[in-house]
């Protein structure tokens, strides 16, 4: 079977790099899909392949229907002809062939898949994988690497119309990944994964579909990677491939459970209040925009209705109501320290140029500034 995929992935290369081939010619839009030319003529020349082989498959595309090649075929293959399209509209040789065969019978997801495929174009690289095999890459066994930290990874990262506050999570929070790469070819991007070229390949938002990455997530499990949604859980069976689902793929276990921690985590004032201090720290805060100048006012038990809490950070603040965060008990305003559910939270604060400076004396002390408008 893996020669067959090989044989149709030669194929289809041999037509992109020929004269046949015009990258902007369009063959139809579909479901607001748009198909270019050489999609379809790339996916004809692979259904041609799989009729004259006489094995029998459903063929599922997402370029056409799904059909059978044969009555009761004892296979079903996932197709992405060209991943990559927008690249070669635009002129960009980065783009490939992604096949996954798997028992007729059998749910479609990345465990199940018996054979692999993912090709690239235009260097003529194969990843591929047998079920219990192990993968391979250009023939030679490889393996996910072996990073485990988020400040060492080497991830691939799909931007495209994802949620902009999980990218700001692993590329602005400390730590930061420490390189992102995205190729416009997500099969090929999460197949890198599986030799260790990257560290992980993210894509949240349930945007991405099977067609891009069911063969290559098959050749990452059998490469030794860690395959999971962004929530941490496998994946749910596909069933169309209108359906999006995330993604996490990483070489290591470690790693994998590092960004699923950064998807879970809080940022702003409410990641600080739930993760405190280790250490004693100074902090500075910058005034508040609202009020121009920082605040000592009555903050106690009473009904104060408008108390503003800065989160202390070196970086940025936010300004929310301080009942939605933390009762507080009582506050000395006279540089003293201030007290949130009886524990004492900061010590030595003082009104500077600069901003407000405190002390944190505590682990789990909530580090904020509590102000009265």
């Amino acid at each position: 079977m893996l020669e067959l995929l090989a044989k149709l992935f030669r194929q289809v290369r041999t037509y992109m790099l020929s004269e046949r081939f015009k990258r902007n010619q369009v063959y139809g839009q579909f479901a607001g899909h748009t198909t270019m030319v050489f999609d379809w003529e790339a996916e004809d020349i692979i259904i041609k392949g799989l009729t004259e082989s006489g094995l029998g498959f459903e063929v599922i595309s997402e370029e056409r229907p799904a059909f059978s090649t044969q009555p009761s075929p004892p296979y079903r293959i996932v197709i992405d002809p060209v991943d990559g399209s927008t690249n070669i509209m635009r002129g960009i040789t980065t783009a490939g062939v992604s096949l996954a065969v798997l028992p007729i019978d059998a749910p479609i997801s990345p465990e199940q898949v018996q054979w692999a495929l993912v090709g690239e174009l235009f260097s003529g690289t194969i990843y591929q994988a047998e079920r219990g095999s192990g993968a391979l890459c250009n023939g030679e066994r490889c393996h996910v690497s072996e990073t485990t930290r988020l400040q060492d990874c080497l991830a691939g990262v799909n931007f495209d119309g994802r949620d902009l506050e999980t990218l700001r999570k692993l590329i602005a929070v400390p730590p930061p990944l420490s390189k992102v790469r995205r190729t416009g070819s997500s099969a090929l991007d999460i197949v890198y994964v599986a030799s260790g070229a990257y560290d992980a390949y993210i894509d949240s938002g349930d945007v991405i579909t099977a067609e891009s990455f069911l063969a290559s997530l098959s050749i990452v499990l059998e490469a030794g990677g860690i395959v999971s949604d962004q929530h941490g859980k496998s994946l749910r069976h596909i069933t169309s491939l209108t359906e999006g689902f995330s993604l996490v793929a990483a070489g290591t276990r470690e790693l994998h459970e590092a960004i699923l921690a950064r998807f879970q985590s809080q940022t702003g004032l409410a990641g600080w209040l739930a993760r405190g201090q280790d250490s004693t720290e100074t902090a500075c805060l910058p005034h508040t925009k609202k009020h121009g100048v920082c605040h000592a006012g009555e903050i106690g038990r009473g009904g104060v209705s408008d108390i503003y809490i800065l989160a202390i950070t070196t970086s940025y603040y936010e300004e929310m109501a301080a009942r939605e965060i933390v009762p507080i008990a009582h506050a000395d305003n006279d540089g003293g320290a201030f007290v949130a559910d009886g524990d004492q939270v900061l010590q030595g604060t003082r009104v500077t140029e600069a901003g407000v400076e405190a002390k944190v004396v505590r682990r789990h002390a909530y580090t904020f500034i509590a102000q009265q408008s």
